[in-house]
């Protein structure tokens, strides 16, 4: 047992770059899936335009490009080929509405053509963003000139905004959603009914097949995309012992019996619907010991026999959301990964199912606690604030600090392993670094740390770069040198020397040819004064 002098200086290590163990990332499985799943398993859903804009220091009316940017890059290591966001739109003039929706321009126009992505557009509440969802429920309902019966102030507006929507973008959007498990909204799992659902969707529907077709110009763009029903929510509304519950069978059935739906076949000889959004989350389905997979499967096949039933027995799923929240009771980012894994090949199994969407690219608020929202392939550093859209303030370059097993593991689900070079999963310090005191200099001693960045995936393609960035606190100098930067190795070094008290930001980014990812923390140099003890290190929990 070492006792220190009365006067030491000592190293505290804060935040993300110091995780109390370094995750297990798979590595590839010669007895996993070998061929790449169909195109359309390879959806992710994304992190929405709305959110990135004018979030660039200096540039409130313009789009982040880098982040759009950086995340088309990372779609493209994951080999997806589907990407799936929502449309956000506040009240305004009509200028205003038009400028909201330019918000997306960016992404749709430029990142998504460069890395062939198809988009499908998710036409939900947020399009009156900020309104309450029942006022599509309201009851003053009108014959409008241009939408005719059964139409109020809520769908007016929400079919003139989807409507721009689609003839802004034409089929650089190749799918649209119409609402969002609107089958069973928060808090209480009260539903829009199915009936005003039809209705809306059947109008939507009937504008961008048959009226809109006869504007000025080529219309022919609209045979390239499709209309699905918004994704439903499979424990249906209300609680299964509320007299008013509605199984989401019960839905399906209720849309194909509605006003909307009969019309439009009997008009048009065809049901309003190009695909079934549908989201088959286990935990929503579990009441029985089944495996997840088994309740998946089940369900959607009893979602199946009620299509035969109503007559549409050929009209495919659309998997628009199913993930798996990592931060969720004792779940694991492994748990994550295998999810993943089984969840897309019983899709590639079935032969009723279009198109798949895992959710979720990124994390969201919050990061910890028992409600942590740990969904995503990648983990993008952000700050809590609701100063910021949706709560959370991200890493303004949208450049992730973590790649989680998922990610590996939809790599591999969707060909680009070995086509296209690893990137850095992570990078974790050494927790080892040691503390040197000269006994000569017991009142001003000088404190020397070694820190060690190691790259935890060794699949990793080299040369890998690692960059240390301090951000130095004003009047309180130091001296750090970077060594043992070898680009053909997994670690690199750096060595900070201080005699006085400081407490300063560091930032480390690894980079290759496929991507960049980066670590945030912070060091301080601490004056303690009586006893103190090997270890030295003093380890913080992590988020």
């Amino acid at each position: 047992m070492l006792q220190i002098p009365n006067m030491v200086l000592i190293v505290v290590l804060l935040g993300a770059l110091w995780p109390p163990s370094i995750p297990d990332y798979p590595r590839p499985n010669p007895h996993a899936q070998t061929v790449a799943v169909a195109e359309g398993l390879r959806g992710l859903v994304i992190r929405d335009p709305w959110y990135d804009f004018g979030t660039t220091p200096n540039q409130p009316d313009q789009p982040n490009f880098a982040a759009q940017d950086e995340m088309g890059r990372m779609l493209a290591l994951l080999g997806v080929t589907w990407v799936r966001f929502e449309f956000h739109i506040e009240a305004g003039t009509a200028r205003e509405v038009e400028a909201q929706i330019a918000r997306n321009d960016y992404f749709i126009n430029e990142v998504a053509p460069r890395h062939d992505l198809k988009v499908l557009g998710l036409l939900g509440f947020n399009l009156q963003r900020g309104r309450d969802e029942y006022d599509l429920l309201a009851t003053d309902f009108i014959t409008d000139t241009v939408y005719g019966g059964g139409v109020n102030d809520y769908m007016q507006i929400w079919l003139d905004r989807a409507r721009l929507i689609a003839d802004r973008y034409q089929d650089r959007i190749l799918a649209y959603e119409v609402l969002n498990e609107q089958n069973r909204l928060p808090p209480d799992g009260r539903p829009i009914p199915a009936e005003v659902t039809a209705r809306l969707h059947t109008k939507f529907y009937r504008f961008f097949r048959n009226v809109d077709r006869n504007r000025p110009g080529d219309q022919r763009w609209r045979d390239n995309v499709k209309i699905i029903v918004g994704g439903l929510h499979p424990a249906g509304s209300f609680d299964v012992d509320d007299p008013k519950y509605v199984s989401d069978r019960d839905y399906v059935r209720q849309l194909y019996r509605s006003d909307g739906f009969r019309s439009y076949r009997e008009s048009f000889l065809s049901w309003p619907l190009d695909g079934l959004g549908y989201h088959p989350y286990p935990e929503e389905i579990r009441i029985s010991p089944q495996s997840d997979m088994n309740l998946i499967t089940t369900r959607m096949n009893a979602v199946r026999d009620v299509l035969r039933e109503v007559g549409d027995p050929f009209v495919p799923f659309w998997i628009t959301e199913l993930g798996y929240n990592a931060g969720f009771r004792n779940q694991t980012t492994a748990e994550q990964a295998e999810f993943l894994r089984q969840s897309i090949l019983t899709m590639a199994s079935r032969d009723d199912v279009e198109t798949f969407f895992w959710f979720k690219y990124e994390d969201f608020p919050p990061a910890t606690g028992p409600n942590a929202q740990l969904w995503g392939v990648v983990r993008i550093p952000f700050t809590e604030d609701n100063r910021c859209d949706g709560g959370a303030c991200y890493d303004v370059i949208g450049r992730p600090d973590l790649l989680r097993p998922a990610f590996w593991t939809m790599r591999e689900l969707t060909g680009v392993q070995g086509r296209l070079p690893d990137p850095p999963a992570e990078i974790v310090l050494n927790q080892r670094g040691t503390v040197l005191i000269s006994p000569t200099l017991a009142l001003s001693p000088t404190t020397l740390l070694t820190l060690t960045a190691t790259i935890n995936r060794p699949s990793v393609q080299l040369p890998v770069t690692v960059t240390w960035a301090i951000e130095q606190p004003p009047n309180v100098p130091f001296t750090y040198e970077q060594v043992l930067t070898d680009t053909n190795r997994l670690t690199a070094t750096l060595v900070l020397s201080r005699t006085l008290p400081a407490s300063f930001n560091l930032s480390l980014t690894a980079s290759n040819t496929a991507a960049t990812i980066q670590q945030q923390g912070q060091v301080t140099f601490r004056e303690l004064r009586g006893r103190a003890f090997l270890p030295f290190i003093i380890r913080q929990p992590t988020r």
